[in-house]
């Protein structure tokens, strides 16, 4: 009885030393339902937009998710552009001339914008201020105007009420904050334009505009140098290195005849992507040249919007612009991965 007891305590005890010892690991709360996923932007139409979720690693998509968090508020928009993010905040563009501000997290309301907009496009944040472009126009307008008239509006995020604007002369659509630095393609998917504008936010004024053959459809910084894919339907497309300390152009390179109006660049991994109608292609960064057989053919019958994070590729299909549309993912190697019904027009994919 004795070695027993002996034992037992024994035991007891050294339960409780490996108890004691135990460190102790972190408990991380959830920052809210939409964390770890991401979000497709659905244009819709003049009526609404809408935006749908697909968390990481999951097989179910949560449809129209502001509505689901704001039953009470009134919708994002019509012809919803784009989503740019600050903090924990997420702002979503309507060409309805609204911006929806939301906890990115929660999706729930914070407060809009409807001020010193007129179809806006795209967004980005420097030090407390929005600069959102502006097509004044639409695009077929643009021609009749000579392109004029677009603009950037700077938006106090602490009022949410545009605050000034800065007039480009030129089309004014893809934005990104580089170093210090705002950059604006002035060009569309169309064809229309040819130029990049420089601005420094310090005091909103342009600083260079760099003109290009064609015209500018998309942008990627990478390794100190901004590439801008450039390109029309009636001359070869081009792929333009930007050195971003000189703000000069350090390089063209000019696509094969056969992948005119190239669009939608993107550079990950040391990659660049883009499409060609319902075509991916991908090339290694630096290349001196850029092959003409695709890196595979997606099955989207109208590709829409057009991304690549990490290993994936994203592509959305628009199908009739009247039914709901649909989103493919593939691996990087050209495989399908899953694909996923969504909204109207899915045009944008942004990553939580």
């Amino acid at each position: 009885m004795k070695s027993f007891k002996l034992f037992l305590g024994t035991l007891v005890g050294s339960i409780l030393l490996v108890s004691c010892n135990k460190e102790e690991l972190p408990v991380f709360a959830s920052l809210g339902n939409y964390e770890n996923g991401i979000f497709v932007l659905n244009e819709g139409n003049a009526a609404a937009g809408s935006v749908s979720f697909i968390k990481n690693n999951s097989l179910f998509v949560n449809q129209n998710i502001f509505a689901a968090e704001n039953p009470t508020a009134s919708g994002i928009g019509g012809y919803v552009q784009s989503i740019f993010f600050d903090g924990d905040k997420a702002f979503i563009i309507s060409g309805s001339n609204k911006i929806t501000v939301v906890n990115r997290y929660t999706f729930k309301l914070i407060g809009t914008v409807e001020s010193g907009l007129a179809n806006p496009r795209y967004g980005v944040v420097v030090d407390g201020k929005a600069y959102v472009t502006n097509s004044k126009t639409n695009s077929i307008e643009n021609s009749a105007t000579g392109n004029t008239d677009d603009y950037i509006s700077v938006i106090n995020l602490s009022t949410l009420q545009a605050e000034s604007i800065i007039n480009i002369n030129a089309i004014a659509d893809k934005i990104a904050f580089i170093s210090g630095k705002i950059y604006i393609t002035n060009g569309t998917t169309y064809g229309e334009g040819n130029s990049l504008t420089i601005i420094d936010p310090l005091n909103n004024t342009i600083i260079k505009t760099l003109t290009f053959g064609n015209s500018p459809n998309s942008m990627e910084e990478s390794n100190g140098n901004l590439y801008v894919l450039c390109s029309n339907f009636a001359t070869a497309s081009e792929l333009v290195k930007v050195n971003l300390a000189t703000d000069e152009i350090a390089s063209t390179l000019v696509l094969p005849n056969a992948l005119g109006n190239a669009q939608n660049l993107n550079v990950e991994n040391g990659n660049i992507y883009f499409t060609v109608d319902s075509k991916v292609f991908s090339s290694p960064l630096n290349s001196a040249s850029i092959s003409e057989t695709p890196l595979f053919t997606s099955t989207a019958t109208t590709l829409y919007g057009f991304t690549v994070k990490n290993t994936k590729i994203y592509l959305s299909d628009a199908k009739d612009y009247d039914s709901d549309g649909g989103v493919f993912i593939y691996s990087t190697s050209g495989t399908l991965v899953n694909q996923f019904t969504v909204g109207l027009i899915p045009n944008g994919f942004y990553f939580n």
